[in-house]
C-alpha cells in the first residue's frame, strides 16, 4: 500500500483518472485516499464528467498567466514555482475572469525580451475545448489544427485544465483501432 500511495502521488491527475475509472469500492478508495486533498478533489471532479469526454482527458495542473503580464514576470513566476506540471508546452493567458484567451509557446517565451508583453507573442491558432466535448472531437481538433496542447473550459468559459497532445493521440489511436476492427 505504501508503494502504491507513493506511485499514485507522482502521477498527473489525468493518469490517476485513467487508473481509477474502472475500479470499484475499496480499490478505488485506497487510491483516492493516497492523494493530497487538492488532487483527490481534481480526480473526483474529472470522474464526474462523461466517460470519453475532454473532462476525463485533461490534466488539472495548467500553466497560466494574466493576459496583461510581461515575459520577465512569467519567467520569474516559472522559476519560483515548485508546482509545475512535469511536461507543458504553453502558457495559457487568462482574463481576470479566468477565461483563456491565447497560448504562448515556451520557445517564444524564452526567446523574447523580458519587457515584451505576453500578448505580443501569442500563437495564431488558439482552440479552447469545452469540458464536455467527446474525446473523438478533441482528437480531431488536435489533428486538424496541429495542436500541441489546448485549454479546457467549463460552461462559463473558465479554465479548468489542459489537454496535451499525448492524451489526444491515445484517443486517436483508440479511434483508429476501433475503425479497423
Amino acid at each position: 500500500p505504501e508503494a502504491l500511495s507513493e506511485g499514485v502521488r507522482d502521477l498527473e491527475t489525468d493518469d490517476v483518472v485513467d487508473l481509477v475509472e474502472d475500479l470499484e469500492g475499496e480499490q478505488k478508495e485506497t487510491i483516492l485516499d493516497a492523494l493530497e486533498d487538492a488532487d483527490r478533489f481534481a480526480v473526483e471532479q474529472s470522474l464526474s464528467f462523461p466517460e470519453d469526454s475532454a473532462g476525463r482527458l485533461m490534466q488539472r495542473n495548467a500553466v497560466s498567466a494574466p493576459e496583461d503580464g510581461t515575459v520577465g514576470q512569467m519567467i520569474d513566476h516559472l522559476r519560483d514555482n515548485d508546482d509545475l506540471p512535469e511536461q507543458f508546452y504553453h502558457v495559457i493567458l487568462l482574463t481576470p475572469a479566468m477565461a483563456p484567451v491565447a497560448n504562448v509557446t515556451l520557445g517564444r517565451l524564452l526567446s523574447s525580451s523580458r519587457e515584451t508583453p505576453m500578448r505580443d507573442i501569442v500563437e495564431e491558432v488558439f482552440f479552447p475545448i469545452p469540458v464536455t466535448d467527446p474525446g473523438e472531437d478533441v482528437a480531431y481538433a488536435f489533428n486538424q489544427y496541429h495542436l500541441i496542447s489546448a485549454p479546457v473550459v467549463d460552461e462559463a468559459g473558465r479554465l479548468v485544465g489542459v489537454i496535451t497532445i499525448d492524451d489526444a493521440m491515445i484517443v486517436l489511436d483508440e479511434e483508429n483501432e476501433e475503425d479497423l476492427l
